[in-house]
């Protein structure tokens, strides 16, 4: 550092030379003193990770050897048969029977879970027969009611239905964990698709540990537990234990884990792979049974340490498919201390650039976009940013919510600056670090570090410890337990534990129909349009990635830019610029399964990539166009936005519905519920507008949540049509010049009921007053340069936009005096508030959405927990915001309309 200060100080250049010639420094020889501590820095890394690996702390926690224990003696041992060797108990729930929507009498449900039967036993008979003892096999459906959260409908094969009123909406989720295990245990299906997956992460400390794990590896403890008396005894399908500071060397540990698993859960699961880095570990285990469904084994890892040489902070990741689903498991440990958080958000995208896992050829895909389903856990050493003797008041008070709204790392999410796509369950459990070593049965943090060197260090109780994923859309994740193991005190951190159910794809097998199929089947893109964070306006193209396809497939360059938004670049891409995808299977449950992956890329010079995402093939079987949207990432960054209508077209001989049924599509909501047979009729119901209504409909507005679809475009004009604010969400989609011509006589044809604002039935519902406040907005729009010359007189813009019915913005433009005037919009009614009482309530909130035109959040509504008119009035708009709810007037809409009902309604 002398030498390079030397050479640009303002000291003569001769003098310079002069005075390094005198002490013998040169560059050379500097860069050769580089080159010396590099090869300095990997043999320090070297040996210590050779070290940790052999000669770890050897039994000094009173474990004895491992290594001695006959592990294949043990392999066939009877508790390795498909049922445990010890009995799993029933579970009893005491319910209330519900006729005509009101609760009876009371009912005693009994779940065996091991003999597979269920037990729907009155007082007044407690004799069991066919009446009320019901097979496995003989449960069709669990349906819950969306108005009412311990409500729970049970559909029985030949048996009318049964509805229950449930203690609390626990027990009633309880109970729906056991009947899906207990169907899912005795599914005599060839291929599972459905596993438990228990996720652990614990920093040892450097430390020897006395205690048993067994509470970690049941997830018993505080937080969010999995159900001791049933649930607790039965395994889980694939462990994955993620340790830092490991005090065992890796032998050692395994076989401690193994023990473990032995003595708690009577299983010998295999080792499916073992990876470490330093003091960084990661195990994963499956039971015996499983094994061969295991396959396309990888593992990496990343140094993050000082100068990104040294593997005392850092990430290893395993990655392998189960059947046809693909796992990535990543253990970290990132930057300590509170005043680096920025090192750690750092930390997080140079570990996502340097982990090496996934197939080659999707390369220009980062890890978090390869797989299925990514897990990242770990120590992550995200602080709560408050002084520590509030922190201390408020864990005493028991106030962990506030606490929460400090965390760093909820905040760099919300930033995104880390983790974006990532997502986390609600904590309940008290912070994990740093606690005081030993100290069981109390809350006892020792937050004060001291050091000899730099004097004290205040480490504030944080969640350091946190268990995080992010999954394709489109397949099924749990969670159902989250919470640490508070009995385990040899470390200052408390061991984390988590649990899963995951869906499981299958491996698809060609069948003779699907062969014959394929070739009627295509994938269609009918328009794509993103808006890309980037300075540079440039062309881009788009590839397409899938399983399901024989090769990667490119679209042509944009032909146009849709909007001119500061910072952001907007391509677009029409009908004639998209490929038509043929996959090489034409099954539906196969395709069903499936997802594209989409990168846009330079169409000019080094083709780099700006943004990527994964679109889910599930539920876009249909005639017409189905609307989507996604962030795009690259590298964990958000860069953008992509959004467009696409659909799998298949000919009107083949069949619509799927073949098979998921243990995991068991349980499901009233309104997603719809067979006729069995359903009651007062549950609301989100029917599917019929096909014939497309044929006059409006050009469709993509997100407007009313299935209408486009006109075809009649010439190929680059259209551009700029927005007077930048949105990311809910911008009406632009028309080709050709369908301005089909645009009025289509409104000609137009039934009012269609060009309403709301489609109503009966008594106008509460808060839609809401949508009489800027429900119509003139935006001016540019006239669009084409091939023909137009008048002086009447310039005819030829991209107008037609708003849909539940759209935010209609936009105008100047008209020919011979073109037919348009069509008006209906008058809007207006309530006094004196009027108001004799207004409905709705009932539900797909009821609610719907009312306001704003059915396409009905799934993110229910998805993050308001699935019920009753908790809505606690709805805030950072409610909304983190619901991805980004278009600020829906938001407005939204809780216009709440406010309306709660001052107004009484009743």
């Amino acid at each position: 550092m002398g030498l390079v200060r030397d050479l640009f100080s303002d000291t003569p250049k001769e003098q310079k030379w002069k005075e390094i010639e005198a002490e013998n420094f040169c560059v050379e020889e500097m860069s050769n003193k580089f080159n010396e501590c590099k090869s300095a820095l990997e043999d320090l890394h070297t040996r210590a990770q050779e070290f940790l690996k052999n000669y770890g702390i050897k039994d000094q926690g009173g474990h004895g050897d491992y290594t001695e224990i006959d592990f294949e003696m043990m392999k066939t041992a009877p508790f390795l048969q498909s049922a445990p060797q010890q009995p799993i108990p029933e579970a009893i729930f005491e319910v209330r029977a519900v006729k005509h929507g009101k609760p009876m009498g009371r009912v005693t449900l009994k779940v065996d879970v091991q003999t597979g039967r269920l037990f729907a036993v009155k007082p007044s008979k407690d004799i069991l027969d066919a009446s009320n003892t019901f097979s496995h096999d003989k449960i069709l459906q669990l349906v819950k009611k969306s108005t009412d959260n311990c409500r729970l409908d049970i559909v029985i094969e030949g048996k009318k239905n049964f509805a229950y009123q449930f203690e609390s909406v626990h027990a009633r989720e309880n109970f729906c964990q056991h009947i899906c295990q207990m169907k899912s245990m005795h599914s005599t299906a060839e291929e599972i698709d459905q596993i438990s997956i228990f996720i652990g992460t614990w920093n040892m400390g450097n430390a020897p540990f006395t205690e048993s794990l067994s509470s970690w590896v049941r997830c018993q403890g505080a937080g969010k537990i999995r159900e001791p008396l049933v649930m607790g005894v039965i395994p889980h399908d694939l462990y994955v234990f993620g340790t830092q500071e490991s005090s065992l060397t890796e032998k050692d540990w395994v076989n401690c884990l193994k023990a473990q698993l032995r003595i708690s859960l009577s299983i010998v699961p295999e080792v499916v792979c073992c990876c470490s880095l330093w003091g960084i570990r990661l195990v994963i285990m499956t039971k015996p049974e499983h094994q061969h469904r295991i396959s396309h084994l990888e593992h990496s890892s990343v140094k993050t340490g000082i100068a990104n040489a040294l593997g005392n902070k850092g990430a290893v990741a395993i990655s392998m498919y189960f059947n046809g689903t693909s796992f990535c498991f990543i253990n970290t440990h990132l930057a300590s201390r509170s005043e680096r958080l920025a090192r750690r958000n750092q930390n997080y995208r140079d570990i996502i650039k340097g982990l090496s896992l996934g197939q080659k050829h999707l390369n220009v895909f980062d890890v978090t976009n390869q797989f299925h389903h990514v897990f990242w856990f770990g120590d992550l050493n995200y602080r709560v940013e408050e002084n520590i003797q509030c922190v201390l008041n408020k864990l005493r008070d028991g106030d962990i919510d506030s606490l929460l709204e400090l965390d760093q790392l909820k905040m760099a999410q919300d930033c995104k600056d880390a983790f974006v796509g990532f997502r986390e369950e609600p904590i309940t459990f008290l912070p994990t670090y740093r606690m005081e070593r030993g100290a069981k049965g109390k809350l006892v943090y020792n937050w004060r570090k001291v050091k000899k060197t730099t004097g004290d260090r205040i480490n504030v109780p944080s969640w350091c410890d946190r268990v995080m994923w992010r999954s394709y859309p489109g397949t099924f994740i749990e969670n159902i337990a989250y919470g640490c193991a508070d009995e385990i005190v040899s470390s200052d951190h408390r061991p984390l534990f988590s649990s899963f159910n995951v869906g499981i794809a299958s491996q698809f097998i060609t069948n003779r129909e699907s062969l014959v199929d394929q070739t009627s089947v295509r994938i269609i893109f009918d328009i794509v349009q993103a808006e890309i964070r980037t300075c540079s306006c440039q062309y881009f193209v788009l590839e397409f990635y899938s399983n399901c396809l024989p090769n990667v497939v490119s679209s042509s360059p944009n032909k146009a830019f849709y909007a001119e938004i500061a910072g952001l670049c907007c391509p677009q891409w029409t009908k004639d610029c998209l490929p038509e995808m043929h996959p090489i299977f034409g099954d539906r449950d196969y395709l069903e399964e499936q997802h594209i992956l989409i990168a846009i890329r330079t169409r000019d010079g080094d083709h780099e990539s700006y943004g990527e995402c994964v679109v889910t093939l599930k539920d876009m079987y249909s005639v017409q166009p189905e609307p989507f949207e996604y962030m795009l990432t690259h590298l964990g960054d958000e860069t953008g936005v992509i959004r467009g209508k696409m659909h799998i077209y298949t000919p009107e001989s083949a069949p619509r519905r799927r073949s098979s049924k998921k243990v995991y599509e068991l349980v499901s909501i009233d309104t997603e519920y719809h067979d006729p047979e069995f359903y009651l009729a007062d549950s609301p119901r989100l029917e599917k507008l019929n096909e014939g209504r497309y044929v006059n409909a409006p050009p469709f507005n993509g997100f407007s949540g009313v299935g209408y679809p486009e006109s075809p475009a009649t010439a190929s004009v680059a259209t551009q049509v700029y927005h007077p604010e930048p949105q990311l969400y809910g911008d009406p989609w632009p028309l080709g010049s050709g369908e301005k011509q089909g645009l009025v006589s289509s409104m000609e044809s137009c039934s009012d009921s269609m060009l309403a604002v709301l489609p109503r039935k009966g008594k106008p519902y509460m808060g839609q007053s809401s949508l009489e406040v800027g429900q119509r907005q003139m935006v001016p729009v540019p006239v669009t340069t084409t091939t023909g010359v137009s008048s002086a007189g009447s310039k005819v813009n030829e991209n107008a936009i037609f708003s849909g019915a539940c759209s935010d913005n209609v936009v105008t433009e100047p008209r020919d005096a011979n073109l037919a005037p348009p069509v008006p919009t209906p008058r809007k009614t207006k309530h006094s508030d004196a009027g108001y009482a004799h207004l409905k309530k709705p009932d539900t909130v797909p009821e609610w959405l719907n009312c306001l035109g704003l059915s396409e959040y009905t799934n993110t509504f229910i998805i993050n927990g308001w699935d019920s008119i009753s908790y809505l009035g606690y709805l805030t708009n950072d409610d909304l915001v983190n619901m991805q709810i980004r278009n600020p007037k829906h938001r407005d809409r939204l809780l216009r309309s709440l406010q309306d009902m709660n001052l107004k309604f009484t009743g």
